[in-house]
């Protein structure tokens, strides 16, 4: 996955994945789901953790490297009882380099991106608290998650499949899942589906290995014909992979038996 992958066909994964956690949850009974606390979480999913994923890992980050040799001063008012060569001096001219930076540099190129933060990180966890302990604690661990792949890459490399697995398909699986009650068999799914994410998503080695981790588990669970589905699901990838495609080419291609071989395991589960 790129870091612009949410769009197209990607941008169903992650709803996806929260109603198949609660498909899961409820065991494909229409009438035992939350319609109402549903809603809710595909706009906590959806609406606030991707839109704070996309704040962090889509922008270019570089122009805060700058700031370290930024040596203008912004003109700020002078702070009473200021004496030179003082902690309070020092922060004086650390705020007015700041701010100088800031007003040249920083906000032309910043200034959407975290306002966007805030706002889903915000809404993020206002949603959060409202469907309960663990659907909180899930969102702050998304908020995390975005950050430490946004601190890994320095701000520009497009995070990897596996971060992405996590932030797109493991988390919302599991508020999915929360909506009504977590099990181990959804925490299990949710492990097995993240894996099945990060690998297809890569046209290398990996994409064989995802697919035969949810088919092990689907395996422990009793489910042979859905195993089988799945892996029949997964071939068009793999023959796809041995033609050398481009990142961009596989992933578009793959992204549709992907959704499919979710739906196939929140539906027998």
């Amino acid at each position: 996955m790129t870091a612009h992958s949410y769009r197209g066909p990607w941008l169903w994964l992650t709803p996806l994945s929260v109603i198949g956690g609660m498909i899961a949850a409820t065991h494909g009974s229409a009438t035992a789901i939350p319609w109402p606390r549903l809603a809710a979480g595909l706009a906590l999913a959806s609406g606030g953790w991707l839109m704070f994923w996309d704040a962090l890992l889509v922008t270019d980050w570089s122009p805060l490297r700058t700031w370290g040799a930024w040596q203008a001063e912004a003109p700020l008012p002078r702070w009473p009882y200021l004496q030179p060569q003082t902690p309070g001096d020092a922060l004086y001219h650390t705020v007015a380099r700041a701010y100088a930076w800031w007003q040249e540099l920083g906000r032309a190129a910043l200034w959407h991106p975290l306002r966007q933060a805030l706002v889903a990180g915000a809404s993020s966890l206002l949603l959060g608290w409202s469907l309960g302990r663990t659907a909180l604690l899930l969102t702050l661990l998304l908020l995390a998650w975005a950050e430490l792949a946004a601190l890994w890459h320095e701000g520009q490399t497009p995070p990897g499949s596996g971060w992405m697995a996590v932030a797109w398909v493991g988390l919302p699986w599991l508020l999915g899942g929360t909506l009504i009650g977590l099990t181990p068999t959804i925490v299990n799914a949710a492990l097995a589906l993240t894996l099945l994410a990060a690998g297809y998503a890569s046209p290398t080695f990996w994409a064989v290995v995802g697919p035969l981790g949810a088919v092990a588990f689907l395996l422990t669970q009793h489910h042979p014909i859905a195993a089988g589905s799945l892996l029949l699901l997964s071939y068009p990838g793999l023959l796809l992979r041995l033609t050398r495609p481009s990142l961009m080419a596989y992933r578009s291609a793959v992204i549709p038996w992907l959704l499919a071989m979710l739906l196939i395991v929140a539906s027998v589960l």
